[in-house]
C-alpha cells in the first residue's frame, strides 16, 4: 500500500476534471468477516451519488459510476484498512485505504471533496518510523491507534541492497582448531572457525553511505511533510543517521536496540510515549497562537472573514472542527459565500474543505479539532499571516 502524501493531496485539489467529481468516503474493516457490510455501504454511497447526479446527462453519468462500481470485488474488499476514499471522474478512478476511520460520506461537485483526508495528513494525529540496521529497514506510519508499515519508493532493504553484495557483505576470517563447526546448516571441514573482525565489518564510509541512500528516498517522499520521525535503530546508527538526514522533523529523542524481528505493536508501545508529548505541543500552539491575535486584529472565527483572508492567502494556521460541514459556493475570486442547508445538487459543496484546500496549496497548515477543542462554537477559526 502507498503512502498518502502532501504531493498526492495537492494533486487531488489541482485537478480539475470536465465534468461532474465524485467523492466517496466510508470506514472499512482489516478482517474479512466484514467485507460484506462494507460492500453493501459501498453501493449505497454509489446511489447516493447518482442520485446527486440526476440532473446530469446519462452519457456522463453512466459511465463515471460503473468506473467506481468496477473497483467492488472481493479481492478489493478483502484487502481494507480502516477507511476507504474514493475519487472518481471522467479522468478515472483513485483510491487511498488509510489507517484510521473515515466518516460515511459521499459529496459530488465540480472539484474532490478532501478534508477527510486531511486528519491522514496532520502533524497532530500521526508520526513517522524509521527501523533501520545493516540487515534491514522498515518505515511506518502511526498514529494513537498503532503503527503500520508502509512503502517508500526507491527505500533500500539493507546495507547490502544500497551497495551490492560486493561492498555490503563482510567477509568471515577463517583459522584451522581441534573441531567441526556448523554453519548454517552445513558443518564445513574439521578445525575449520569462521569469525569476524572489526575490520571486515561495514566500513564507516559505507555505512554512510547507506544512510545517505535511506535519506534520498525519504527525502523524496517526505520532502513537504511535517510530520514528526522517530528513529529507531542501534546505539551507533543514531549519530550517523542524524548527520545525513535532511528531513526537519527528525526527533531528537529516539529508540535504540535492534529491533529487526519486532512486531509493529511493540514499535508502537515504545514509540507512543516519546511522540504524544510532540504531538500535542502542535495543536497547543496552534490554539494559543489564535488566541495571542485576537486582540491584534490577526485572527477570527467569522466564516466570511476566514474566507476572504483564505483568498488573498493571508491564513497562517487554519482550524475546523472535525465533522461540521458548510454547504454552499464559495466565490474564488472575491471571497463572498452563499449558505445553504444542505447539499442540494453537484453544484453545492463544503465552503470548510475549500478553504482548506486554498490554504494548504498557499503553504499554511490545518488542524481539524475535536468541536469542543474549537475556541469557539464555530466549526472554523484561522490566525492570519498579516
Amino acid at each position: 500500500m502507498s503512502l498518502l502524501t502532501v504531493p498526492d493531496l495537492r494533486e487531488l485539489i489541482q485537478r480539475k476534471p470536465q465534468g461532474p467529481c465524485v467523492s466517496l468516503y466510508q470506514p472499512t474493516t482489516r478482517t474479512p468477516s466484514g467485507s460484506e457490510e462494507a460492500r453493501i455501504r459501498f453501493d449505497n454511497l454509489i446511489r447516493r451519488a447518482g442520485e446527486l447526479l440526476e440532473k446530469r446527462p446519462a452519457r456522463e453519468v453512466g459511465p463515471l459510476l460503473d468506473q467506481i462500481s468496477a473497483l467492488s470485488s472481493k479481492e478489493f474488499w478483502n484487502h481494507q484498512l480502516e477507511g476507504l476514499a474514493v475519487f472518481g471522474s471522467a479522468e478515472g478512478v483513485r483510491e487511498y485505504r488509510l489507517p484510521h476511520t473515515l466518516p460515511e460520506l459521499v459529496v459530488v461537485a465540480d472539484s474532490f471533496h478532501v478534508r477527510p483526508l486531511l486528519r491522514s495528513l496532520q502533524a497532530d494525529r500521526q508520526y513517522f518510523l524509521l527501523e533501520l540496521s545493516e540487515k534491514h529497514t522498515r518505515f511506518c506510519r502511526g498514529s494513537a491507534h498503532g503503527l503500520r508499515a508502509e512503502d517508500i519508493p526507491g527505500l533500500p532493504a539493507s546495507l547490502v541492497d544500497a551497495l551490492g553484495p560486493e561492498r555490503g557483505e563482510p567477509q568471515l576470517q577463517q583459522h584451522t582448531g581441534g573441531r567441526s563447526v556448523t554453519a548454517g546448516e552445513n558443518t564445513v571441514g574439521e578445525g575449520t572457525v569462521f569469525h569476524g573482525h572489526e575490520a571486515d565489518l561495514p566500513s564507516e564510509e559505507d555505512v554512510l553511505r547507506y544512510l545517505r541512500a535511506v535519506d534520498a528516498a525519504l527525502f523524496d517522499t517526505l520532502h513537504e511533510e511535517k510530520v514528526p520521525l522517530i528513529l529507531c535503530c542501534p546505539e551507533r546508527y543514531h549519530p550517523a543517521f542524524r548527520s545525513v538526514a535532511r528531513y526537519p522533523h527528525l526527533m531528537e529523542e529516539g529508540i535504540r536496540g535492534n529491533f529487526e524481528t519486532a512486531h509493529t505493536d511493540e514499535l508502537h508501545e515504545r514509540a507512543w510515549p516519546i511522540v504524544e508529548k510532540t504531538l500535542s505541543t502542535s495543536r497547543d500552539l496552534a490554539l494559543e497562537k489564535y488566541g495571542n491575535r485576537i486582540s491584534k486584529g490577526r485572527s477570527s472565527d467569522e466564516l466570511g472573514a476566514v474566507a476572504r483572508a483564505t483568498i488573498e492567502g493571508r491564513i497562517d494556521t487554519l482550524l475546523l472542527a472535525e465533522g461540521r460541514h458548510e454547504w454552499g459556493d464559495l466565490d474564488r475570486q472575491s471571497g463572498e459565500i452563499r449558505l445553504r442547508d444542505e447539499q442540494r445538487d453537484d453544484h453545492d459543496d463544503d465552503i470548510l474543505d475549500d478553504l482548506a484546500e486554498m490554504v494548504i496549496l498557499r503553504g499554511g497548515e490545518v488542524f481539524t479539532l475535536e468541536p469542543s477543542a474549537m475556541p469557539s462554537k464555530s466549526p472554523v477559526a484561522a490566525t492570519f499571516r498579516w
